[in-house]
């Protein structure tokens, strides 16, 4: 049987290792991102979705055939870490099939549907509306 460990041992073993611990996990845990866009947004986005883009996305953002999903971990790894207008850039040149030709939806439709996207993969929205135009979603990168 092993002699009991003094209470002082145990006292300073936790010290060491409380000293080697990196200083990061007493920090407070990140603060959520920014919210990117508002919920009317999002909601307008819904239902101009629902008009122009599930025939290729599916009607819950899963992809269809060789439309990719637009959700969940394909999202994931294909937009977070990246700016907005790469995103925003590519919707806006994939022509729903209700449309003859690119162009035909507005800057307004284009944005919404990308909010609602964006809500669609747990982003919040806020009080401020997400941008049209593609430099100032340039500046806007999602969080990985």
């Amino acid at each position: 049987m092993m002699p009991p460990i003094k209470p002082t041992r145990i006292f300073g073993l936790v010290t060491v290792l409380l000293v080697q611990c990196p200083p990061t996990i007493w920090t407070q845990p990140a603060a959520e991102p920014t919210p990117l866009f508002t919920q009317a947004q999002a909601s307008s986005g819904n239902m101009e979705y629902d008009t122009y883009c599930p025939s290729c996305h599916g009607a819950n953002l899963e992809g269809i055939h060789l439309a990719p999903s637009l959700t969940g971990n394909r999202f994931d790894r294909t937009w977070r870490g990246k700016a907005l207008d790469i995103f925003s850039f590519h919707l806006r040149r994939m022509p729903p099939e209700s449309v003859a030709k690119p162009g035909i939806l507005s800057e307004e439709t284009h944005t919404n549907i990308l909010a609602y996207i964006l809500q669609s993969n747990g982003f919040a929205s806020g009080h401020i509306e997400l941008p049209s135009e593609l430099d100032a979603l340039a500046d806007i990168t999602l969080p990985k």
